[in-house]
């Protein structure tokens, strides 16, 4: 007993310090709410605006791709028909060769058949 703090009338709190007491922790707990409410509001409109912000540049991303999906396409056309033209052409080339080729070699064959 004797470590405890001395007690007196003044150290006991009355009904009308609770109510007070209660009072001001309910008003605490309204601006508290409040503030929250409002943080939270915050909260929603940035993820709203990051929201919009992303739509938008995911949008643009599209558009580009589209773009370059479409050029790409355009420069494999070009390209396959330039591949198409020189193969048309080397095959040509090729075929000029083998046919006079041959034809000297018939003619040559013709011609050591005679000697013979």
């Amino acid at each position: 007993m004797a470590r405890l703090p001395p007690v007196g009338w003044a150290d006991v709190a009355t009904k009308h310090d609770l109510n007070v007491l209660r009072s001001d922790l309910h008003a605490l707990e309204e601006r508290l709410e409040l503030r929250i409410n409002a943080e939270i509001a915050g909260v929603r409109t940035e993820l709203a605006d990051t929201r919009t912000q992303l739509g938008t540049e995911i949008a643009g991303l599209r558009t580009e791709m589209r773009t370059g999906t479409a050029g790409l396409r355009t420069e494999m056309a070009e390209l396959g028909g330039r591949l198409r033209t020189e193969l048309q052409r080397d095959l040509r080339t090729n075929m000029i060769v083998t046919i006079t080729a041959m034809t000297a070699i018939v003619g040559a064959i013709a011609t050591l058949t005679n000697l013979f």
